[in-house]
């Protein structure tokens, strides 16, 4: 995750708390179709907030911790002379929106099944900034940017995803930059849920699932891959990965894996390689097979 404790001076600094949430119409619910269903929007519910400079954190905290740590250093910023625009790109359409006074902006945009890169152009006083991100299929994005219309730059500081990320029939790729991270919160229920001829691919320093039901719930045909550089971490209730039918799950991390139990059955295949994993319970059921000779050291 890249630092955040970079102290911005003489530069304005725009902070853009984004909240995305699906939804889906016509009976889209959890299941879905075989196919992308018309109709699907995106609501993006954003905040802007500007500082001059930032308080240094010498540990890494929630992202909603950070976000609350970034409205406290500015809370009459907002109050801008300058009118701030931004404008939503998604396959060459565009959502001009405008920033209200006190920060808050909404759109709403379309969003497929297999996910869309989404432009975000900031303008402000004839001076213009842009960043492009993947937004999934799930229930929410928040991001973290900071953009200097000064210094000509602008940054996803952090990403994190809410609510479960669903797979079905669809090819996704979630490659985060070198060091930085891939967060998924569920909300109490799964943190992912493959199903069909899914593919899907996470690949980060760190991949974290938090407040999950069951870390991973693949099924039918889909594909799970996941690789991080340094730990692939599950926090929740149940903290565990599900397994059914003929699908592959396939854990790859530099140091940790840590899950509290593994569900497979059926024709499943679930791999784990890391220096260090720490399992709970491994539960298997018909051809099932958990291979875990790639973990050199094996824990409870």
């Amino acid at each position: 995750m890249k630092n955040l404790n970079k102290a911005i001076s003489n530069s304005l600094a725009l902070i853009l708390v984004l909240s995305v949430g699906l939804m889906s119409c016509d009976g889209g619910g959890g299941g879905g179709g075989g196919g992308q269903p018309s109709g699907q929007t995106t609501t993006i519910i954003g905040n802007v907030e500007s500082v001059v400079a930032m308080a240094p954190q010498n540990n890494k905290s929630s992202m909603l911790a950070k976000i609350k740590d970034f409205f406290s250093l500015s809370k009459t910023a907002n109050a801008q002379d300058d009118q701030i625009i931004v404008t939503i790109v998604v396959d060459d359409q565009e959502f001009v929106v405008p920033v209200e006074p006190n920060g808050d902006f909404v759109a709403v945009v379309p969003i497929s099944f297999s996910g869309n890169n989404v432009t975000l152009v900031f303008e402000s006083d004839g001076d213009d900034e842009s960043i492009v991100i993947f937004v999934p299929p799930v229930d929410a994005v928040i991001i973290v940017v900071l953009v200097n219309f000064q210094g000509n730059d602008a940054e996803v500081v952090e990403l994190e995803f809410e609510g479960p990320l669903r797979c079905e029939n669809a090819t996704i790729s979630l490659v985060a930059e070198a060091g930085e991270d891939i967060e998924i919160h569920g909300n109490g229920g799964a943190c992912v849920l493959t199903a069909g001829n899914c593919d899907l691919t996470f690949d980060a320093e760190n991949v974290i699932f938090q407040d999950c039901n069951s870390c991973f719930d693949t099924r039918g045909n889909s594909v799970l891959e996941i690789f991080a550089d340094e730990d692939i971490i599950c926090e929740g209730a149940g903290d565990c990965v599900i397994s059914r039918g003929t699908s592959s799950t396939s854990l790859f991390a530099g140091d940790e894996i840590s899950l509290d139990c593994i569900d497979a059955r059926g024709n499943v295949e679930v791999t784990l390689d890391a220096l260090s994993c720490i399992i709970g319970d491994i539960f298997t059921v018909g051809n099932a097979t958990v291979d875990t000779s790639g973990c050199a050291n094996i824990g409870i």
